[in-house]
Order: structure tokens, then sequence, then C-alpha cells
């Protein structure tokens, strides 16, 4: 199982792990292209969690979400202030 966190408490704060271990590198993950996300319950795909401020900024920001086209989607994610909630947790976080 690999994944990463992007956030922005207080700077822009990011993690990525890999199934075969290391620190916070770019690289390829050993994970097979058929095993992409059977180890964390979501066959097939990549989960996407995005931490938005509540409900009706992320409502907002999904409803305002750019299709620039061939299967792409763009969504902006509002930083989240460090005074409201702490530690933040990251706006961005992908496993697979």
């Amino acid at each position: 199982m690999g994944g990463g966190d992007f956030g922005s408490d207080g700077s822009v704060h990011w993690s990525v792990r890999h199934t075969g271990g290391g620190g916070p590198f770019s690289g390829i993950d050993p994970v097979s292209h058929g095993d992409i996300g059977n180890a964390s319950g979501h066959a097939g795909t990549f989960l996407v969690r995005l931490k938005f401020a509540n409900d009706t900024v992320a409502r907002e920001a999904l409803g305002a979400a750019k299709y620039p086209g061939n299967g792409f989607v763009t969504i902006e994610i509002p930083k989240i202030d460090p005074q409201r909630e702490s530690p933040v947790p990251p706006e961005v976080s992908v496993d697979w």
C-alpha cells in the first residue's frame, strides 16, 4: 500500500510513502497495476480524499470543477486557515 498527503498547515507540507519502504521520495511504488487499491479496500481505484474548511466550501469547490478534456478534472482546494483546526489535516490525501 502507498499514498501521500499534501496540505497547508502554515506552509506546504507533503509526504509520500510506498510499499517498498523509504522516506518521502518521488519514484515508482512496486505495487502492480492490477493490485492498485486492493490492500486498502478500493480495488482498481485511487482513493483521493480532499479536506475543506466545511461542507459548504466543499460543495462550492466541487461544483466549480473544471473539465479541460482528455478525462482530466481540475478542482481548486482552498487552503485551510491553521487557526481553525490545529494541526490542520492535509487537504489532499491519495491512497493506492
